[in-house]
């Protein structure tokens, strides 16, 4: 027992002499100027009027990902199978991906697709972001939409190609006791064909 004490002992000794120690006075203004100027580099990256082209090529890309999860959020919420809050929350989630607003297009598709499993691939920018408004810039996603449906003992599988604008837009956002307008990605219309 003496020997596990001892063995355990060294050990928190030996952890507590390689942890780094204080490094002079001025250290803390250094961390807090450095933490100050991040947080302005991160404020001016996502208020700013204008997106990089990095910006736009990441929304771009948030964007092919909210199509997938739209696709995973509505069958989710379309599943008779499931519980009704968490069909209920599936569908709630599905339309964070829209804009505010643009409720009419998630529930004509609803009311389209109420019977169908579906499911989006081979998704591809057709035409890039561009700027089309005062902080908003807007592009089209292609993909082919695979559409399973039931009715009754009958089942149909359809693929169809389809079109899906994307809106990057400010919106406002809260942060601690600040609101601020930041950039943010939505799917917009939903449409057959290319």
């Amino acid at each position: 027992m003496k020997k596990l004490l001892k063995i355990t002992g060294a050990v928190l000794l030996g952890i507590v002499l390689s942890a780094p120690g204080c490094e002079g006075p001025g250290t803390g203004r250094q961390d807090e100027a450095a933490l100050v100027a991040s947080r302005d580099s991160i404020l001016s990256e996502f208020t700013s009027d204008r997106l990089t082209d990095a910006d736009v090529r990441a929304f771009e890309e948030n964007a092919r990902l909210k199509l997938s999860e739209f696709a995973d959020y509505f069958n989710i919420s379309t599943d008779p199978s499931l519980d009704t809050a968490f069909r209920t929350e599936a569908r709630r989630m599905a339309g964070w991906l829209f804009r505010a607003g643009d409720e009419r297009i998630l529930a004509d598709f609803y009311r389209d697709h109420r019977t169908c499993r579906i499911s989006f691939d081979s998704i591809r920018l057709a035409e890039p972001l561009r700027p089309s408004a005062a902080a908003e810039y807007r592009g089209l996603l292609a993909a082919r939409q695979t559409s399973r449906c039931t009715a009754g003992k009958d089942s149909t599988t359809a693929v169809d190609p389809a079109t899906v604008e994307i809106i990057a837009a400010k919106t406002a956002k809260v942060f601690g006791r600040d609101t601020l307008n930041v950039w943010e990605v939505f799917l917009g219309d939903l449409r057959p064909g290319l």
